[in-house]
């Protein structure tokens, strides 16, 4: 069965093919925050660098993968804030996991070695662990496996914080007074 549409969109279109898209009838898929999560985790993608259309602040168009981050930095939080993507949704349901799922999207940012998407994640309130401890759906679990320190430390500190229980599936942030106003 191939990709969902919106699924291979939130990988390599821009934001305006994404919603013309959705506004002619695609379907969001099951793991469409998913696989944008995992590409923007693959190329050092960082959205708590707000992309502006006066600063290129943060990013590097000069670099390989410069324009690509953007990008990614403007689809993550539209996919999160406006499209209210669960945040915590695992991406098939059962035991089984098929090659390329990988669980929730935190796992997705941890397969790819996204640190900045994890931490962004974790603002978000998305779960390290979701389904229980032995769930396939632990992040932190899985980053032990793999052997990434610098994960570890990431879920060590947040836990630590005592925002564990502090989450919401479909939480978004309030947006920013200029982003309300109507011009």
């Amino acid at each position: 069965m191939p990709q969902p549409l919106l699924e291979l969109a939130a990988k390599y279109s821009s934001i305006v093919t994404f919603k013309f898209l959705l506004e002619h009838g695609a379907k969001l898929g099951r793991r469409t925050l998913h696989c944008a999560v995992h590409y923007a985790a693959s190329i050092g993608a960082d959205p708590s660098v707000p992309p502006t259309n006066t600063s290129w602040s943060g990013f590097q168009p000069s670099t390989k993968y410069g324009l690509e981050r953007r990008r990614m930095s403007e689809l993550l939080p539209y996919l999160c804030d406006v499209l209210r993507q669960d945040i915590n949704a695992m991406d098939i349901e059962g035991e089984d996991m098929p090659a390329g799922f990988y669980g929730t999207p935190l796992c997705y940012a941890v397969n790819a070695n996204g640190v900045a998407i994890v931490k962004w994640l974790l603002r978000r309130r998305a779960k390290p662990i979701v389904g229980g401890p032995e769930s396939r759906g632990d992040a932190e679990v899985y980053a032990r496996q793999l052997d990434l320190g610098e994960f570890i430390e990431v879920f060590e500190k947040w836990r630590s914080s005592g925002r564990r229980e502090s989450y919401s599936p479909y939480y978004a942030p309030p947006l920013p007074r200029t982003a309300m106003s109507v011009s």
